[in-house]
């Protein structure tokens, strides 16, 4: 898969990247104060994942192929064991679908939205 780097604006999607691409749309952060003991936090980060996928002639079937990738995607993003980073308790994928395009280009975009969960602590809890 091949990310679109446009931080905000999916308008501009080149050729290469509507097929088998993605875009990664990063929300509000909220923090989270757990306790005093060493300043411990949780912070939750909502992510919508955009995944693009060209349709064909049989643009019914390429839906379910792309929601068939989607699925292998999320099990892959909330296997726990994939990801080095210490501090990431979860990862939650609570939905995704196929969303309506109001253009008539066989594009396959499928919405999934995560939220992203890191636990820390401010100071040396040792």
């Amino acid at each position: 898969m091949k990310e679109h780097k446009d931080g905000f604006n999916r308008d501009n999607i080149d050729s290469l990247t509507a097929d088998n691409g993605f875009h990664i749309l990063p929300g509000k952060i909220t923090s989270k104060f757990i306790t005093h003991q060493c300043d411990e936090y949780e912070d939750t980060l909502p992510v919508a994942l955009q995944l693009l996928f060209c349709g064909g002639r049989y643009v019914a079937a390429e839906i379910d192929g792309a929601l068939g990738k989607a699925h292998c995607i999320r099990n892959a993003l909330i296997a726990r064991d994939q990801f080095p980073v210490d501090n990431l308790s979860r990862i939650n994928v609570p939905d995704f679908g196929a969303a309506p395009q109001e253009t008539n280009d066989n594009t396959i975009l499928i919405n999934m939205n995560m939220i992203l969960v890191l636990d820390y602590c401010t100071n040396d809890c040792t």
